[in-house]
């Protein structure tokens, strides 16, 4: 007997063999746009602690640290001192205090002692320093996005003062 088509149980097999294939193309779809996200937010994390670091310490080396030195949890202020810096802070053009503050979750820089505070970096979930009787300056900060964060510390010595 010659027959043609396809019975209800070669169909059943094709189309439950069909629904795994697509399925776990489907779950290796959602997987990678997942993992790309994490990846994402833990570029964005680490660039802008690294951002923020790099500005404070570039700055704050500079400090002199015969003036007075203010540190604590959410802010750390500093008189920067213009001969020290030369040419390498050229937006300083005299001996001034500088400030650092955590404000939520916006790092904040402001330049001069009746200066506004200009804004340095989002997501930054904590920050913190210390100042210790060798002119060495420990900063601490941390940047997050949902469930990345990207913790930085580092020790800035003062050159400035004489």
């Amino acid at each position: 007997m010659d027959r043609k088509g396809v019975t209800l149980v070669e169909f059943i097999v094709v189309v439950v063999i069909s629904g795994f294939i697509v399925v776990a193309i489907a779950c290796q779809f959602v997987a990678e746009l997942t993992f790309r996200q994490l990846i994402s937010d833990q570029v964005f994390v680490t660039s802008e602690s690294a951002i923020a670091m790099r500005h404070m310490v570039r700055v704050l080396r500079y400090a002199d640290p015969s003036k007075t030195v203010t540190t604590g949890a959410n802010k750390v202020e500093v008189t920067i001192d213009h001969k020290a810096a030369g040419d390498n802070l050229p937006e300083i053009t005299a001996n001034t205090a500088v400030a650092y503050r955590l404000n939520g979750a916006l790092l904040e820089y402001r330049c001069g002692s009746g200066g506004s505070y200009r804004k340095i970096a989002d997501n930054i979930s904590a920050f913190s320093s210390s100042w210790d009787s060798d002119s060495i300056l420990t900063l601490a900060l941390t940047a997050k996005k949902k469930t990345r964060s990207c913790p930085l510390e580092t020790k800035v010595r003062f050159l400035g003062g004489a």
